[in-house]
């Protein structure tokens, strides 16, 4: 057995046994009793602080100004419904990275914002009959949200272990929107019989992966095998079928984005969001890829650099000059907004 051989074997034992677990570790936590899952809800030891325009509050709704409030100084902070955005998918069991990986990936698909606007979260609600399938809900708020709800704790001399969203029916926390370490979570609150039983599922696992490595060894060979007269004989092809899908790809991806008339109503959006404050818009207008928009403004200085911010809008510029309002305090404004030209993403995150 060469060293190849051996790598291959110990990939595929790998393989086996993270999916196993992975598996084993969906089904359980879809169908555990409430005493079990109650074990690791770390959410029911923690004070539960509401967040909502800034300002934390306790559950009767009073204004929270210093740690003297409560008397832990570690927290769970429940966002309003209202700033969280959801939706739920049908999608075939895997590992929660690749949940929401694929979640994320639609979202900013549709959506006026990039990975660095959006903190988001996924959690399992069901699985079909068969187990093939589960139930994902995606959970996504902005990272302007989180920053507030941080900013607000920090004032008071709180450090939050969780920012999430209560369901007001249950009265439970669903999702967590702060980068913690799940095994330090786990570990808090983790007991020394299901220590053991977690011990006790792993050696058993690892028997059964070691006594499967034999019968493996055989098929290993073969595949390899296999693979050497294929890459030899097979090599031209694959490079034109490899060519011809990426062309394939990206005509599904531009028909998808030229087809989809929400497209428009993102650069709308964007605009808006992009607005200084104290501004508002009388008409708005599209044209061979460029807007037209006019209005009233409290900052006609600023409204250049803070609409070119957008990633959709490569130049905003005047095509009047301001018009001042003495009455009312503002400055009328005549804008042209030239969008950037729509390129395709990379092969790798059209995949995903």
């Amino acid at each position: 057995m060469n060293a190849a051989q051996l790598h291959s074997k110990l990939r595929i034992l790998k393989s086996e046994t993270l999916g196993f677990f992975q598996w084993w570790g969906i089904t359980l936590l879809a169908t555990a009793p409430r005493w079990l899952t109650n074990v690791f809800a770390n959410d029911r030891k923690l004070p539960n602080l509401f967040v909502k325009s800034g300002s934390i509050f306790d559950r009767d709704g009073r204004p929270v100004v210093s740690q003297s409030v409560t008397s832990a100084a570690q927290i769970n902070l429940v966002l309003d419904e209202s700033e969280v955005f959801f939706r739920e998918r049908w999608l075939p069991v895997a590992s929660r990275h690749r949940w929401q990986a694929i979640m994320d990936f639609d979202f900013l698909s549709n959506a006026p914002f990039d990975e660095t606007e959006i903190r988001s979260d996924v959690e399992l609600l069901e699985l079909d009959e068969r187990g093939e399938l589960g139930r994902v809900r995606h959970a996504v708020c902005k990272c302007v949200t989180i920053g507030l709800a941080l900013s607000a704790a920090r004032k008071t001399g709180l450090t939050p272990l969780r920012i999430s969203v209560r369901d007001q029916k249950s009265g439970t926390l669903h999702f967590n929107f702060l980068n913690q370490q799940t095994i330090q979570l786990i570990t808090y609150n983790i007991n020394k019989l299901n220590t053991l039983l977690i011990a006790l599922i792993a050696l058993g696992l690892v028997s059964i992966a070691t006594a499967s490595l034999d019968r493996n060894i055989i098929e290993i060979a073969k595949l390899e095998q296999q693979e050497i007269d294929l890459r030899y004989t097979a090599k031209p092809i694959l490079q034109k079928h490899g060519e011809v899908m990426q062309l394939v790809e990206l005509d599904e991806w531009l028909r998808h984005v030229f087809e989809n008339p929400a497209r428009f109503t993102n650069v709308y959006e964007d605009v808006t969001l992009h607005l200084p404050e104290g501004t508002w818009l009388e008409s708005l207008s599209y044209s061979e890829r460029s807007l037209f928009i006019t209005g009233q403004t409290h900052d006609g200085d600023g409204m250049v650099e803070s609409l070119e911010k957008s990633a959709l809008i490569g130049r905003a510029e005047f095509t009047t000059p301001l018009i001042r309002n003495a009455q009312i305090g503002t400055d009328r404004f005549q804008m042209k907004l030239s969008l950037r030209a729509m390129t395709p993403p990379p092969a790798k995150e059209r995949q995903m």
